[in-house]
Order: structure tokens, then sequence, then C-alpha cells
């Protein structure tokens, strides 16, 4: 069990500003069910202007908070209290497409890589964490893939309202469209 006096590091009252001055807003929801855990997370992620951090205890908790707001990361124990962490990524996938999750555990082994990956996952962590750099490295790539993606997202979609423009002006759409779309 991770307790707060275990961080490798201070968390200062009064966060640094960013150094870009940029503004991300990405949001990431930890779920566990260990208070260390969670608080793990808040504190790595404190500084970082650009990136919300959300926890919840469960993965039911989860699945409403998914629900009602709008994440970009989910980061979930394997091994949670009732809805297990692998149920919980499937479910939230289906609620929010374009989530992005990462599994962590303490008990890794190839069945739960594989499970964590068909369920929707696209990293997986092991605790403890051994490196917070690595932790916040994979946290940074997983919202980088979010942000590729819902980028191929909206040029999709103002490619297809191009051709659907085109079709109702009873014209061909040309095949470099098709292609696009494809």
């Amino acid at each position: 069990m991770v307790s707060p006096m275990d961080f490798p590091f201070d968390i200062d009252a009064d966060p640094a500003a960013s150094p870009s001055g940029e503004t991300l807003a990405a949001s990431a929801l930890v779920v566990a069910d260990e208070p260390g855990v969670r608080e793990l997370f808040s504190r790595l992620f404190a500084r970082d202007q650009d990136l919300s951090i959300s926890t919840a205890d469960s993965a039911e908790t989860a699945l409403a908070f998914v629900r009602d707001r709008r994440f970009d990361l989910l980061i979930t124990d394997k091994n949670l209290p009732g809805m297990g962490g692998v149920e919980l990524i499937s479910a939230a996938s289906k609620v929010r497409p374009t989530l992005e999750a990462i599994m962590i555990t303490g008990f890794a082994s190839a069945e739960s890589v594989i499970a964590a990956l068909a369920a929707g996952a696209s990293d997986y962590l092991i605790k403890p964490f051994e490196n917070l750099a690595v932790v916040r490295a994979k946290i940074r790539a997983a919202l980088g893939r979010h942000s590729e993606r819902a980028r191929g997202a909206q040029a999709a979609q103002v490619i297809a309202q191009q051709a659907t423009a085109l079709l109702k002006q009873g014209k061909l759409v040309p095949d470099p469209i098709w292609d696009s779309l494809e």
C-alpha cells in the first residue's frame, strides 16, 4: 500500500505556472481503491495546469463520472471491489469511444495484459511505480494519442461535410475525398 509519505517529491501550496502558458484542458480519471494510489496521481500532476485529475474509489463511481463528464484518459486499477478495471475500461469505452485507458496493477500477468488491451487499454503500469518519470511519460503519451485521435475525427467530419455538400448539389464526390474518408 502506498502512503503519501512514500512520495519522492513535495507539492507547494501554490503550483508553478506552466512554462509555455498553454492550456490543453486535458482531464484524467484515476480509479483505485487504495487512497495512496489516488493521492500519488493527484500529487504527481498537481503542478500541471494543463491536466486536471479526478479520482474515484470504485469502478461504479467512476462509470457514473464518465457518463456525466468528459475525460480524455481513464487510469484504473485492475483489481477493484465489485466491477474490476478490465470491465470498467470496456464499459467506459462504450460510453466514451475516444477515451484513452491505462491499466495499473500490482499483480501483472500475460493474461491480465491481454485482457486489458482487449478491453481497450492502450498501456499498462505495474505497481509499485519504480520510476515516476516513466509513469508521467506514459500518461502524457496516452493524452497525445487521445489528441491525435480527436484531430483525426474532426478532420474526417469536415471531409464528410464536404462530401455531403457535393452530393446535395448533385455532384460527384472525387475519389481523393472518398479515399481520405477511408
